[in-house]
This record gives C-alpha cells, structure tokens and sequence, in this order.
C-alpha cells in the first residue's frame, strides 16, 4: 500500500524531526536533503517537492513567522491543489490559514489529525497556462509586493495594458486565465510581503511568468529563481517601464527580443 509523502514547509529548525520521529507511517520529503550547490537546482527541487507531495506540512512557530520560501513553496502546494496542514502556533499566519486545508496551533493535534486519516484537500488544482509557448498578446498584468513605491509605474503601464494590483484568495482557480504576468517589487530594507511571496510560488507552478524589481543590492537567494527575469536597483522601475511598454507577446523568440533592447540600452552595448 501506497505511503502518503508529507513534504515540511517553514524554517530550517529540528522541529521537522520531531515530526518525522512521530508519523513513522508517512514518507517525508525532507528539503534539508535538497540540493545546495545551485539556486536553480534548489527551487527546482523545492518547488516539485510542494507541488507533488500528498501533504504539505507547514509550521510557524510562537517566535517565528514561516520562512520566506515557505510562502512560495504553499503557493505551489495550493496550486497543485494539495492538502496543506498548518500548525500556526503564534495564530499569526492569516495568508497561510486561508489556503490550509486543515489549520491548527499546536504539533501534538496536527499529529493526531495525520494519523487519524482525516486529512484531505479542501481545494482543487488551478489550471496552468504557458504563455511563452505561444504568441498571445501579454495584455492581463498583475501588480503585487511593495505596490505603493510603483505608483508611477503602474499608471503608465495601465495606458498600454489591463492592470490588476493584487489578487483575491477567494478566486485563486481563475489566476492563470485572467493573468498574462506578474509583477512583483520588494523594497529596500522591507520584509518580504508573504502574499507576493505566494504568488510567486503559485505563478511558477501555473506558468504565469514573474517580473521581480528587486530593491535589494543582495537578494533573497531563492527570488530570481522563480523570476522569468529580475530587475535591480533604485532605477528598476525605469527598466521595467522599458520592458513592459514593448513587451507584447511573451514567446521566447518574442520577448527575448524585448529583453535584448533592454540590456542594451541600459548596459551600453
């Protein structure tokens, strides 16, 4: 008989073996065993590991809020329409608790739910839909992170396309039909913001394709590598004005173009 695959979402920590000491019935696809010696690598694994598991586990604890990949790897998992379990011990992960399936706030009950057997999704899988593959106009872009700094942006990108800011949880199997791209920006010196977190992990495991302005001078390891492409420094919305005012279709012979231009009028070759 099949073993049902728990995967652990949240932050490096020993509380992952206290779970695997305990649910001896279940498989764990423990992300401590992922590859490290690449980035890419790494969310690949990530990524196929919350979108394929039976269980998503997902820990905060009373100290700590989920880590910052944790939301993305739940946006995965929710995107696969898996069943996320949540032991929210603080009663702080609003985001998290609204995609669970099941959501609890001490380890002890989560492992009783497990072994009990009454654990199932509550969601089902959202469609995917790769617009790089074929030459539809990018016309549906979607706003989300640090969206007060990109005023100026998205006012201009609103003359040339239809422009959302943020998405709503409670229509989440529409996202890959009304949404061509995504673009998320992350502030200097701010705090991720967990819902662009989790669309990232949601529009990577449907395909919608991730425009990240990055205010950081050092990223967070794992961002661009769920980006189709990053855009850094205090400039970074000039060079997405450039890009998203010329980008129309987004197959790869056509945006690669767009891309091209870019570089090479901002780099000066």
């Amino acid at each position: 008989m099949k073993r049902d695959t728990i995967y652990p979402i949240g932050r490096f920590g020993k509380w992952r073996d206290y779970f695997i000491d305990a649910l001896t019935d279940f498989d764990f696809d423990d992300p401590r065993n992922h590859s490290q010696n690449a980035i890419a690598m790494l969310d690949h694994e990530d990524m196929a590991s919350a979108q394929n598991c039976d269980l998503a586990l997902a820990y905060s604890s009373k100290e700590q809020r989920l880590g910052t990949t944790s939301y993305a790897e739940l946006g995965a998992a929710r995107a696969s329409g898996n069943c996320i379990t949540l032991i929210d011990e603080a009663k702080n992960e609003d985001l998290a608790r609204r995609i669970a399936s099941h959501s609890l706030t001490d380890k002890n009950s989560a492992i009783e739910l497990l072994r009990s057997g009454k654990y199932q999704s509550k969601f089902c899988a959202i469609p995917k839909r790769d617009v790089t593959k074929t030459r539809e106009p990018c016309k549906k872009v979607c706003f989300m992170g640090d969206t007060n700094s990109m005023g100026g942006l998205i006012e201009e990108i609103a003359n040339h396309k239809n422009v959302s800011v943020g998405f709503p949880l409670e229509n989440l199997f529409d996202y890959s039909k009304k949404t061509d791209l995504m673009v998320v920006n992350y502030d200097k010196g701010k705090a991720h913001d967990s819902m662009a977190l989790f669309f990232m992990g949601l529009s990577y495991t449907t395909k919608i394709p991730i425009l990240e302005l990055e205010g950081n001078p050092v990223p967070y390891p794992t961002l661009p590598g769920l980006a189709r492409r990053t855009l850094f420094s205090e400039r970074r919305f000039e060079f997405a004005k450039f890009y998203l005012t010329r980008l129309q279709s987004q197959h790869i012979n056509d945006e690669s173009q767009v891309y091209y231009e870019l570089m090479k009028h901002f780099n000066g070759y």
